[in-house]
């Protein structure tokens, strides 16, 4: 097992304990892969960075959902418009393929 960093002693941390509780339980191996995160170290202030930046992802998605349902400052009224259309008879307003 590689023992340089970290990381890798923990991912040999997590196969063992896998291993193990196989062998008595009878678990499958690839059941619940999120536990690896358990036998990682991490600094408790790069934890609060994660969990900060998790609930600014969380207020984004809702402002976005929050608009998407219910769109504000849209006005869909056709009383407002006005259009204006210009017909040009001849073949010199066609300007397209032919020329």
């Amino acid at each position: 097992m590689n023992n340089r960093s970290p990381q890798a002693i923990s991912a040999g941390l997590f196969i063992l304990y896998r291993l193990v509780r196989f062998m008595k339980e009878g678990e499958p191996l690839d059941d619940n892969m999120k536990e690896v995160e358990l036998f990682i170290y991490r600094d408790p202030v790069e934890l609060e960075r994660l969990v900060e930046a998790q609930k600014n992802d969380n207020k984004v998605e809702e402002l976005i959902i929050k608009d998407i349902i219910e769109p504000q400052n849209v006005d869909y009224s056709v009383s407002n418009r006005s259009f204006e259309v210009k017909v040009e008879s001849g073949e010199e307003s066609y300007g397209g393929w032919g020329q």
